[in-house]
């Protein structure tokens, strides 16, 4: 029996409970952390795009990685023995850190799956709240005003 991880039927057929500690959000092509996803979709909804998300997460990365190689550093000053030690290697380096930012289409994408899949709940909760402000178009009438003083 084969299956493929990223498929949402195996989080779907766990308990609330036990599928509320998945970390993450998957796809075919990629995951993403759920504190992740949660920022993204609050950036998305107050204006940033995906591109400057995509952006965003790879200055991230790029500290994270010069991080690791400061502290890999200065381990290498603090030893006594004069040891050879092995580079660090580069942020693109694939056996290492690996440095892959998500592209903002697949980011958009996830986000435009992520609101398709709950549209049901956001049309509900629409259709829930109050209608204290209304934009409404008067717009045609203007038009027929103005056609009606011509004619």
């Amino acid at each position: 029996m084969t299956f493929n991880s990223w498929d949402p039927r195996i989080v779907k057929s766990l308990p609330a409970c036990l599928a509320a500690e998945f970390p993450a959000h998957l796809s075919h092509h990629n995951a993403i952390a759920e504190p992740v996803l949660a920022l993204m979709c609050s950036c998305f909804q107050y204006g940033m795009g995906s591109k400057q998300f995509s952006n965003c997460l790879q200055v991230l990365h790029y500290r994270h990685f010069d991080a690791l190689h400061l502290q890999y550093l200065q381990g290498i000053l603090s030893r006594t023995d004069p040891a050879p030690y092995e580079p660090f290697g580069t942020f693109e380096d694939s056996n290492r850190f690996g440095g892959f930012v998500p592209s903002s289409h697949w980011l958009r994408g996830l986000y435009d799956k992520l609101i398709e899949e709950h549209a049901e709940e956001i049309d509900q909760k629409t259709a829930m709240c109050t209608a204290e402000i209304c934009a409404i178009d008067h717009s045609h009438k203007v038009r027929m005003l103005h056609i009606i003083a011509l004619l």
